[in-house]
């Protein structure tokens, strides 16, 4: 037997796998309690009594369903009890059928040593368990190149821990003026990958391909015949209307969020803008200060971060390109992007006298990001002299700009630069009561930005130790 961790996420990810996970009476006793406990319980006394008697506790393993949550990562849901000696699944213990519930088992934290006992299809769940997970089935019975497709997935790690497989989400479709009747559509997507990048913090969550188009329910809440849980037709007829993107369309996934308290309300697609070096006006661009030839580089720039060998070479060749074209008729924003394609090597060797020439024009230019970025290098001495007076003097900049603009991502990243020069007297007097202060800043900023962007973790992480050495002092 495996351990769950030892496996390739493509192994297990949409396939029923029975664990030596085990359910302890008195887990189903603090769901019946929570529940309970809660302002309107989702179920009638008289079912929390019988609740934590459903289960056969004496059963050796578990049938659980993987899926990607979008707070813990990996979870199993643990669906009923089973037999490791032939594996028997006892569904008569369907937690989901009998109560609507799915206990839930986080890897690697609640569930570090479950090892995996079989890895079964969709098609060798008892029927009663498909309930829940139907759609699934159904999407490849209808859509057979999802299937092969999830085949050569990249399901490696993934750099944050929001990667989910295949996905439900809400289309928001181009709407023509006075079309009266455009409304958002939910849609199946399988991602393909994701397409955050520490470089490019603007970027899309996830790109995905479209799978299904499926229409939202009607007021009184129906569904169309012969659906399950909304997904399909009777005829199993998914595609598209003639003013939607069709199954194999490219789509660009994000994570809505409550504007309150930030909680995640759900995933909402939009149809990814395939701009390509054949889209390219020059009078266009002008009118618009760069803005479509930074656009169509941002576009390259991306497929170049997710492609390998010669493909990939081309495509940071063409974002330069446009970067280039875009930085010439003043767009600092296009200028910042070159300083990124130089520092990093994306078409060689790194250059960092090419970077800090395009960040210091970008920092003239208003750009906060570009000035934070200088400063780093005049800090390491990359590409420039190095000179902590006038690293501090383009973090100032970073700063005021970025808190006055609300960019909560880079005024955090220029406080906490500002934090070590007062905590260490790095181009100045030390002053450890107003590195405390910026620390503060730090990580009310990166706070901020880490929902959207978890690459600033790390920041956020540097920000709470410097707080804790100050408060050592």
């Amino acid at each position: 037997m495996q351990k769950l961790s030892e496996l390739p996420l493509r192994a297990y990810l949409g396939h029923p796998v029975i664990v030596d996970l085990r359910l302890a009476r008195h887990d189903l006793e603090e769901l019946a309690r929570q529940i309970a406990s809660a302002p309107e319980p989702q179920l009638p006394p008289e079912a929390l009594e019988a609740l934590p008697d459903h289960w056969d506790f004496d059963a050796d393993a578990s049938l659980a369903w993987p899926r990607v949550d979008h707070e813990n990562g990996v979870c199993l849901y643990l669906l009923c009890p089973c037999s490791t000696a032939d594996h028997q699944i006892m569904p008569q213990y369907d937690l989901f059928g009998g109560f609507g519930l799915t206990p839930e088992r986080i890897v690697d934290q609640d569930a570090p040593d479950c090892e995996v006992i079989d890895i079964l299809s969709w098609e060798d769940m008892p029927e009663m368990l498909k309930a829940h997970t139907r759609w699934i089935g159904e999407l490849f019975e209808e859509f057979p190149g999802v299937e092969e497709a999830r085949g050569g997935e990249r399901l490696d790690r993934w750099r944050d821990p929001l990667y989910p497989d295949v996905v439900s989400a809400v289309l928001f479709p181009s709407e023509g003026e006075g079309d009266a009747d455009a409304h958002p559509w939910r849609v199946f997507a399988r991602v393909e990958r994701c397409a955050i990048d520490p470089d490019e913090p603007d970027a899309p969550h996830w790109e995905a391909t479209l799978a299904a188009v499926v229409p939202f329910p009607d007021e009184e809440g129906a569904t169309e015949p012969g659906t399950a849980e909304g997904v399909g037709t009777a005829d199993g007829d998914l595609q598209a209307g003639p003013d939607l993107p069709q199954p194999g369309s490219r789509l660009w996934l994000g994570i809505a969020r409550a504007e309150e308290d930030g909680e995640v309300l759900g995933l909402y697609a939009s149809e990814a803008q395939d701009l390509g070096a054949e889209d390219y006006d020059p009078e266009v661009d002008a009118r618009e200060d760069g803005e479509l030839s930074l656009a169509i580089g941002a576009r390259y720039y991306q497929e170049g971060m997710v492609s390998e060998g010669i493909h990939r070479v081309v495509c940071f060749e063409l974002a330069e390109h446009f970067y280039q074209a875009s930085a010439e008729r003043g767009n600092a924003r296009a200028m910042c992007n070159l300083g990124h394609v130089c520092s990093y090597g994306r078409l060689g060797e790194k250059d960092f006298d090419a970077a800090a020439k395009w960040f210091r024009k970008a920092a003239v230019l208003g750009n906060a990001e570009a000035a934070c970025k200088y400063g780093d290098l005049l800090w390491q001495g990359h590409g420039v002299r190095r000179d902590n007076e006038q690293a501090y003097f383009y973090y100032q900049m970073a700063y005021k700009r970025a808190k006055d603009e609300g960019d909560g991502a880079v005024w955090g990243s220029a406080a906490l630069r500002l934090a070590g020069c007062f905590e260490y007297g790095r181009g100045g007097e030390r002053d450890h009561h107003r590195a405390r202060d910026l620390y503060l800043e730090a990580e009310a900023g990166l706070l901020e930005a880490v929902p959207d962007q978890p690459w600033y973790k790390g920041q956020l992480a540097r920000a709470r130790e410097g707080l804790e050495r100050l408060a050592r002092e």
